[in-house]
């Protein structure tokens, strides 16, 4: 790959160029102390899941204030599931039983104080409990 000047970049140096120039703009004159929130990671533990697993979702952002925050989560999926916690960093909800192995994806916004906003998302997978009757022993009554 070429830049405009007719230099070779790897992949990896554009990644570098990129992360540097997302790093720069937290803290830049175009984000003045870091206005923007900007999401570093979001995870789902345990993933997958099954039935009666209490799934906890995780969010952790850049910004200068975390406890100016606020946290709007909201879910997409092949099911529904309540979520406890939906206006905070970390909700969590208890994973129903599914007969397949199914994926539930959970959207978040990150607000702060000005109304400056990031969003994101994350599928968890559920997958089906394998808790079929087990026959232990069979007995048989004569008359």
């Amino acid at each position: 790959m070429y830049d405009s000047s007719g230099n070779s970049n790897s992949i990896s140096d554009i990644f570098d160029t990129r992360k540097s120039l997302l790093t720069k703009a937290i803290f830049s004159d175009s984000n003045p102390e870091g206005e923007i929130p900007v999401i570093e990671s979001i995870t789902v533990s345990p993933n997958p899941s099954t039935k009666g697993d209490k799934v906890i979702l995780n969010i952790a952002v850049a910004y200068k204030n975390s406890s100016g925050l606020k946290y709007s989560w909201s879910e997409v999926g092949e099911i529904v599931v309540s979520l406890n916690g939906a206006d905070t960093a970390s909700p969590s909800f208890i994973a129903p039983h599914v007969r397949g192995e199914t994926n539930v994806t959970f959207c978040v916004t990150v607000t702060n104080e000005i109304g400056r906003t990031s969003y994101g998302n994350i599928t968890a997978k559920i997958q089906p409990s394998n808790t079929a009757a087990k026959i232990t022993s069979i007995g048989f009554i004569a008359q």
